[in-house]
Formats: C-alpha cells, sequence, structure tokens
C-alpha cells in the first residue's frame, strides 16, 4: 500500500522552530483558502516542548493559511517521502490578521519602510550549524580535507536548495567543532525570510539523510565556538541601490546611516528578538567574532553591525554589493 501524499502547512514562531499541521495533497486547493486549524497557545511552546505562561490559555482558534508563492517540494529520489511544505500566514477565523503572527510582522514592516522612507530592503542570511553524530577533526578549520569529507552533504544540499526556488551560494567548513556554513544570494525582505527558514529545514533534511543531525544552537559546547545567523542587508528605492555613498564616513550614504544609527540606538532591545534564548548570551561575549558589542564597525567581526567589504571595481558595482551585517542574531529567533 502507498501513503497518501501530505503537505505541511509551517509557520516559525518565536522560539525559532518550525511547527505547523499537515493536510493532503488532495485538498491543497481548498486549503489555500480556508487554511487549517490552530490554537493561539501554540505560539507559546518553548524549544523545550513546554507551554510558557500565555493570556490565550485553553481559549481560542486560528487559522494558519499556506501561501503557495513559499510552497517546497523537494524530492531527493532516495525511496523516501520528498519535502512538501508550505509556510503561512496565521489569521484570525474572520481573516483578518493575527497579532503575533511573525509573517505578517515582516509584512507590515515592510510596508512600514515603504510607505514612511519609500525604500526596500534586499537581505541575505548566512546560516552556521553543527552536525551532531560527526566526528570532529582536529587541525580542520576551514579544512580542506574536512569539506572533502563532506562534500557529498554540501553539494546535495545546494542541490536541494536550488530546488526550492533560492540560488546557493557558498558552503564552508566552519571554525568550530563539526561547524558548518551555508549562505544564499539575496533576495526581497520577505522572499529572504522565508529563505532563511527553507535553509534550515532543507539542512535537515539533507543531515537525515546522511545519518547526521544538524543544530543551530547558539552554543553547544562553553568551551566552544557558537552558531549565528548573520543577516545581510542593503536599501534601494525604486528598484536602485541607496546604501553607497564614496563621499560619507564609512562609504555609508545618509540614508543608510540613519538607518545604521536607528539599529545601533535600539540594539539592546533589537537582541530581545534576535538573541531571544538564554545560550544566545554566551555565544555573544567578547572574542568570539560574534557580536559582544553595540557599534557599527568597518569590516569588523566583533560589531554588531559591520560595514562588509566589496569586491566591484566601477561605481555600478560596489552600489550593488554594498550592504550592512547584523550579526547579534541567531536561530533562536
Amino acid at each position: 500500500m502507498n501513503g497518501e501524499r501530505m503537505i505541511l502547512a509551517v509557520a516559525s514562531d518565536i522560539a525559532g522552530v518550525v511547527r505547523g499541521k499537515a493536510f493532503l495533497a488532495s485538498e491543497r486547493e481548498r486549503r489555500l483558502q480556508r487554511g487549517i486549524g490552530l490554537a493561539p497557545a501554540n505560539s507559546q511552546i518553548t524549544c523545550f516542548d513546554i507551554i510558557a505562561n500565555t493570556p490565550f490559555g485553553a481559549l481560542g482558534d486560528l487559522l494558519l493559511i499556506p501561501d503557495e508563492a513559499a510552497e517546497v517540494e523537494v524530492d531527493f529520489d532516495d525511496g523516501l517521502p520528498p519535502e512538501h511544505f508550505m509556510i503561512g500566514d496565521i489569521v484570525n477565523l474572520d481573516g483578518t490578521v493575527w497579532d503575533c503572527c511573525s509573517r505578517s510582522i515582516l509584512k507590515a514592516a515592510i510596508r512600514r519602510l515603504e510607505t514612511v522612507a519609500g525604500l526596500e530592503i534586499t537581505a541575505a542570511f548566512e546560516h552556521e550549524f553543527q552536525l551532531k553524530g560527526d566526528t570532529h577533526v582536529l587541525g580542520q578549520a576551514y579544512g580542506a580535507r574536512d569539506f572533502a569529507t563532506h562534500r557529498g552533504f554540501a553539494e546535495l544540499l545546494m542541490s536541494a536548495i536550488r530546488a526550492c526556488n533560492l540560488t546557493p551560494d557558498t558552503f564552508m567548513k566552519e571554525y568550530g567543532a563539526c561547524q558548518y556554513e551555508v549562505t544564499i544570494a539575496p533576495e526581497s525582505a520577505l522572499r529572504a525570510a522565508d529563505g532563511a527558514l527553507i535553509v534550515r529545514e532543507m539542512t535537515h533534511a539533507v543531515a537525515r539523510r546522511h545519518g547526521h543531525e544538524a543544530t543551530f544552537t547558539p552554543l553547544r559546547d562553553t568551551a566552544g565556538v557558537g552558531n549565528g545567523v548573520h543577516i545581510h542587508f542593503s536599501l534601494s528605492r525604486d528598484g536602485k541601490p541607496v546604501s553607497h555613498d564614496a563621499t560619507r564616513p564609512g562609504e555609508l550614504s545618509e540614508v543608510a546611516g540613519s538607518f545604521a544609527a536607528g539599529i545601533a540606538r535600539h540594539m539592546a532591545s533589537i537582541v530581545a528578538f534576535t538573541a531571544p534564548s538564554a545560550v544566545s548570551y554566551l555565544r555573544l561575549t567578547p572574542h568570539r567574532w560574534s557580536a559582544a558589542f553595540n557599534n557599527l564597525g568597518y569590516r569588523d567581526r566583533e560589531a554588531g553591525l559591520r560595514i562588509c567589504p566589496v569586491t566591484g571595481r566601477d561605481p555600478a558595482a560596489i552600489a550593488n554589493q554594498f550592504n550592512l551585517e547584523y550579526r547579534a542574531a541567531d536561530a533562536s529567533a
């Protein structure tokens, strides 16, 4: 007997965990309109599967509406079921936005930025992770030999990312024990955030197929290095990049400088969302190349916000590449 195909409708919650409910693939069109039921208290489940103190209790009902623009279906052709899920928005029963839907909050922020400043954000996420069950080889930080050992994993992950209509960029053996980094090319703000979720889920899927378990925890070993999620972003107006100005300090344009100043001013509060776990602050300490300081650094990997280097030569290439990197984030966000 063959199993009946199912699609998982998912959302990323405030604990950084992708949660959802599956429905029959044959009901896809109906679920795109009517969604699938959720309880408000689900948003308060911690990463330890405990429901934290919640104002909702046992009351209330919500709908998770899958977004067909954020559908992922990847068949690894290995005899296992395909990875098939759709990222969605959480709404009230009348279809209005639920206040605690993280994806809807992002959409509202994107609209506000465009309305107030006429700006759009292009972003890319760097994910660091470690493989449980792997054997640490001493002396292989950034090592070619370790990469050769895991070439099959890396190449399958890149293929899976491309199958999700994202553009894979780089993969490397990172500094830490059994630690790696994967990046994708920049996307528009919402697609970049969806892409961050997709990359993590594809990494888990590929790790399972290679007999490992991937972890994006901010810090797995207090004596080791941590895993960050570095967020690169640039500003544009009417499709033209506006972050770069070679005549200004740090080569930041006036509007990008104001944007960076706002982040620096509010970073002490922002980290409550971007580094929300207790373990996050074991990583955010000096001399870890994390982000121990609330400052704007010129190509400084310990700064909370970094002005990144560019490789372009002509002004147009520089303007397109020029970006800021927010480093005080991890995958528990």
